[in-house]
């Protein structure tokens, strides 16, 4: 049977996994954000590398998935995300190997590790691949981000898509400081979701006040928050955008070598 673990925050799935000791999980990361601050992503060796070394010092919601391939916990992730986010539409991102600013560096990261990476357009996706752990933050179809209209397109699209390998496990990660705090949608669509795998649904402890970057008690001042400053944060990343022509334009045109 599948199993649905939920979480507030998207960096509990490490400390979720440490607890586990969990090595080597295939992930299908389905997420507006790639969550790999710090990391260089080679994309025709297929390898990852460290990029910015004070990104160790610490594990948040941003940074929480290079920590995880740095230490063999992920081996492979397939970035999956609709088009009006991703890369372009970030910052402080994971860097490939392409990008201008990685180009003039001298830098090349270290701690250097075999990584199975691709990015794809979540139009296109047609669900988990066998092995893949599914890993869903709300944010990648419900984001702040996004018009109410284009938000129900992306939960509708994603509920139907076919699913032919059902996953063994799926993360589903409401992450309300970077989507639409609505609880009674968040419930509908975990059920909805729990019916169309026939899943059974876990739902993780909150992190620790130490590991936490945001509270439950914080959701009401979120809700108001996320309202007022959207239209501010998508005028700050369209400018933002159009600087990152040169290095996102091939993003969802890259195929890893032998595919």
């Amino acid at each position: 049977m599948t199993v649905i673990y939920v979480a507030d925050e998207h960096h509990r799935l490490y400390w979720h996994w440490k607890e586990r000791g969990a090595r080597g999980l295939k992930l299908c990361h389905v997420d507006f954000h790639c969550d790999m601050r710090g990391l260089l992503i080679d994309r025709p060796r297929q390898e990852a590398a460290v990029f910015d070394d004070r990104e160790l010092g610490w594990v948040d919601q941003g940074n929480f998935m290079m920590h995880a391939v740095r230490e063999g916990t992920v081996d492979a992730i397939r970035w999956v995300h609709a088009a009006r986010s991703g890369r372009r539409y970030d910052h402080n991102t994971v860097r490939y190997e392409s990008d201008l600013r990685v180009r003039l560096s001298r830098r090349r990261g270290s701690h250097r590790r075999p990584l199975r990476f691709r990015e794809e357009d979540l139009a296109g996706w047609q669900g988990p691949l066998p092995g893949e752990h599914l890993d869903l933050d709300w944010d990648a179809l419900a984001s702040d981000l996004y018009t109410p209209a284009y938000a129900r397109t992306l939960k509708e699209a994603f509920l139907a898509t076919p699913f032919p390998h059902r996953p063994e496990v799926v993360y589903f990660i409401y992450s309300f400081c970077s989507s639409v705090i609505d609880d009674v949608d968040f419930e509908d669509f975990l059920g909805r979701l729990q019916r169309k795998l026939d899943a059974e649904v876990v739902r993780l402890s909150p992190l620790p006040a130490a590991h936490s970057t945001v509270t439950r008690e914080q959701t009401r001042y979120q809700q108001v928050r996320s309202r007022l400053i959207a239209p501010l944060k998508r005028s700050k990343l369209r400018l933002s955008s159009t600087l990152k022509l040169v290095d996102t334009a091939n993003d969802l045109r890259f195929s890893p070598p032998g595919e």
